[in-house]
């Protein structure tokens, strides 16, 4: 727990390129004494540090970061400035912020090069699904590597992921895939093979990515059954969307 720090403490991050912050703090001034520190900033994991349980960058935070890692208990309100931000990753976005947090990555959507998103099901925040359409990669026109980390594999828990990729938001057309992106990567958790029984329906208005020469997109089973067995229902899912080339299936922890 950090509780003070002493200006010659602060002085010692001076090259520092990477800062974890963890726990929760008693003092969130400690926390802005840090940040305020940076002026070559190129990666933060921004979670959980704040006596309130939300964490923002304080006013003053001048430092201009290249990439970012962010938290559930980010505050999402919190407007960015960041125009050197290229890399963004969301780690367990619960639904019920969904329009908080895409707010904030259509703020800084149209520079970033790498994202990342993990989104945690919320059972009270039912029918909030379509608030993922403000995460949307075709607002993104610079991306070149996406990445979908879908924690649970329950076909109405993982709807989010394909809305990411989707064509429109409330039937409002949303342009273009970007001509940049060439590489997704989709992370699953997946505990039963019948969870990927409806792909082809749910994820159907994808079909531009799976089609592109120019994408690759590659599979990583996390946890859960067997690789072979997960392997066997990816490849017969997902390998019915258009997709002209052999599925790649990455086991990481072969």
């Amino acid at each position: 727990m950090l509780t003070n720090i002493a200006p010659e403490v602060l002085s010692a991050f001076k090259g520092v390129w990477r800062i974890y912050l963890s726990g929760r703090c008693s003092q969130p001034a400690c926390i802005d004494a840090i940040l305020t520190r940076f002026t070559e900033l190129r990666y933060a994991h921004v979670d959980n540090v704040s006596c309130a349980g939300q964490v923002c960058p304080p006013p003053q935070f001048m430092a201009q970061p290249a990439g970012l890692r962010l938290g559930a208990s980010f505050r999402w309100d919190f407007n960015p400035h960041w125009r050197s931000l290229t890399v963004l990753a969301l780690d367990a976005v619960h639904l019920g912020v969904l329009k908080h947090a895409g707010a904030f990555v259509q703020a800084v959507g149209p520079q970033l090069v790498t994202f990342s998103l993990e989104c945690v099901w919320d059972s009270y925040a039912v029918g909030l699904w379509r608030q993922i359409g403000r995460i949307n990669v075709r607002h993104m026109p610079k991306l070149e590597n996406l990445h979908l980390r879908i924690p649970e594999s329950a076909p109405y828990k993982h709807g989010w992921a394909y809305r990411v990729l989707g064509q429109h938001d409330d039937n409002v057309p949303m342009g273009p895939i970007p001509a940049s992106l060439r590489e997704i990567t989709i992370s699953l958790h997946l505990t039963n093979s019948r969870h990927l029984a409806d792909v082809c329906r749910d994820w159907s208005g994808t079909h531009e990515y799976w089609s592109a020469p120019q994408i690759t997109i590659k599979f990583i089973h996390v946890a859960g059954l067997p690789f072979d067995d997960a392997e066997q229902a990816i490849r017969a899912s997902f390998g019915r969307l258009y997709f002209p080339r052999q599925l790649e299936v990455i086991n990481p922890s072969p």
